[in-house]
């Protein structure tokens, strides 16, 4: 009686957390930097979790996922969000500023001058949702598909340096974090307000072409 007990409270409790922390978790937060100085490229990878089932979520046998970038500016503001399909083992990439693909080519208004002043910085949040069963992804502030795991990400970031090497640039990993209920829902919402109430348009989707290399710096 004690043990059937203990199994309907733990049926009935309701975790404040989606998803914990795992390091090909759906929920990843990196930044870029600097990019007054040169470029910052995101280049995001399905490590093939989801093809065996492995999230539990039937009918999710090709084991593609939609990853939802949500940029934020240094004033805590959504300054764009869209999202990207990825299919197992493909690589994928986003740049910040240039290309036809760039996640702040058509940013909220104001957005871009609080990146500026920001030291021209900006905080990158993923969510990898899973498709819709046609193949297509929905738009980020729409995204109620089940997580996924199995996301990996890097980003650059370019850092003053001394003199003789006035540009540096360095790559990371975007780390894993708790995705609660309440983030998430906000998340959707920033985007749904930065769409219809701002900049009138999503952001472009990834760059299929495989990988992006840094730039050249502009000092």
């Amino acid at each position: 009686m004690i043990l059937k007990a203990l199994c309907s409270l733990a049926v009935l409790a309701v975790p404040a957390t989606l998803f914990a922390q795992a390091n090909d978790g759906p929920f990843q937060v990196n930044y870029v930097s600097r990019l007054d100085i040169g470029d910052a490229v995101i280049n995001i990878v399905n490590d093939g979790f989801t093809i065996d089932g492995g999230t539990a979520i039937p009918g999710n046998g090709v084991g593609d996922f939609c990853v939802n970038a949500y940029v934020y500016s240094p004033d805590q503001e959504l300054a764009s969000c869209c999202t990207c399909l990825t299919t197992p083992n493909e690589l994928d990439s986003w740049s910040m500023l240039l290309g036809p693909n760039a996640l702040l080519s058509n940013p909220a208004p104001g957005a871009f001058n609080q990146i500026k002043a920001g030291n021209w910085s900006a905080v990158v949040k993923l969510v990898a949702t899973l498709d819709n069963a046609n193949d297509t992804c929905p738009t980020p502030d729409l995204a109620n598909a089940p997580i996924a795991a199995g996301l990996l990400a890097w980003s650059t970031h370019w850092h003053v340096g001394p003199a003789s090497n006035p540009a540096l640039v360095t790559e990371t990993r975007f780390e894993p974090g708790n995705l609660s209920a309440g983030e998430f829902n906000r998340l959707r919402s920033d985007c749904a307000i930065s769409v219809h109430q701002g900049s009138g348009a999503y952001c472009p989707g990834c760059r299929k072409s495989g990988g992006l290399a840094v730039p050249t710096p502009s000092l």
